[in-house]
């Protein structure tokens, strides 16, 4: 192992949850209070958060090529602290669905994609 690492620690816990711009029906939202509520989640459940804007490309479930800029919020921690909090990220990504009448919520987790 590097030398310059000894004194340092690791967090193999990572996650990120995918903010839209746009709801369900394709309409412009404002998702400034979503990223708020989101990185204020991570923060007390992770110690921290950090948020980035993003532009996704995807296809939709009718086959639609679609382009959205959005936020990633994410965090990196201990792999026990996201498996005891996983649960509330999962309910706040529900919630937004809901409220925002998504097909779903984008959620990395240790680097694998997950559509809740």
């Amino acid at each position: 192992m590097d030398k310059k690492l000894l004194n340092s620690f690791k967090l193999s816990g990572n996650i990120s949850v995918f903010i839209p711009t746009v709801n369900g029906s394709g309409e412009s939202i404002d998702n400034a209070e979503y990223v708020k509520a989101c990185a204020q989640l991570f923060f007390d459940c992770f110690n921290g958060a950090t948020t980035s804007p993003v532009l996704n490309h995807w296809v939709t479930t009718e086959g639609k090529g679609f382009r959205e800029k959005s936020t990633i919020v994410f965090a990196y921690c201990q792999t026990d602290v996201l498996a005891e909090h996983f649960g509330r990220v999962i309910e706040f990504c529900g919630g937004m669905k809901a409220e925002l009448s998504l097909e779903n919520v984008p959620v990395e987790i240790n680097g694998e994609m997950y559509f809740v």
